[in-house]
């Protein structure tokens, strides 16, 4: 489980863009690509602006992840995992749906899955993981469970190096 919220005090008025929350890739939500996920039920417009070539950021971030590991054969594991998380701004900005507001919240979390192969160590891992996602709160209400779908999507692969635990 990972949280947070960030909050710019004094006269300033926005955070560094470092001290932003992202969500995304083999850190978390491995579903989604990198920076992709967010703010709230957000959906990027189709042509690529200067908020898209940035990432997607916020203040306030729900994170949570399962995993199962089994060892397969020596040092080498097979994993199952479910993720689910979002991130939201605190206040309006120009990204329609990205505030965090408590009676909707819910049914803005994402949620993904998938299978993964591990290389453990003992000193650190490798991973190499293939997300698929379920549950998509950019898409319009009524079509955001996409498990259905779960086949006809691509997968995202992602590469990770973790301390092992």
């Amino acid at each position: 489980i990972n949280t947070g919220i960030a909050y710019a005090y004094g006269k300033e008025k926005v955070l560094p863009y470092s001290r932003y929350y992202f969500i995304g890739s083999s850190n978390g939500m491995r579903a989604w690509l990198p920076r992709s996920l967010g703010p709230g039920n957000y959906s990027s417009p189709g042509k690529i602006d200067d908020i898209q070539m940035m990432g997607q950021f916020g203040e306030l971030l729900l994170q949570g992840s399962v995993e199962l590991r089994q060892q397969l054969v020596g040092f080498v594991e097979g994993a199952l995992f479910v993720d689910a998380g979002n991130i939201w701004t605190l206040h309006d900005d120009v990204r329609q749906g990205g505030k965090f507001r408590f009676q909707n919240f819910h049914k803005e979390i994402a949620v993904g899955t998938g299978v993964g192969l591990r290389l453990n160590f003992k000193l650190l891992v490798l991973r190499l993981d293939a997300g698929l996602k379920l549950y998509d709160p950019a898409r319009p209400s009524g079509k955001r469970f996409v498990g259905n779908q779960i086949f006809a999507n691509k997968p995202v692969f992602s590469l990770g190096i973790d301390y092992p635990f």
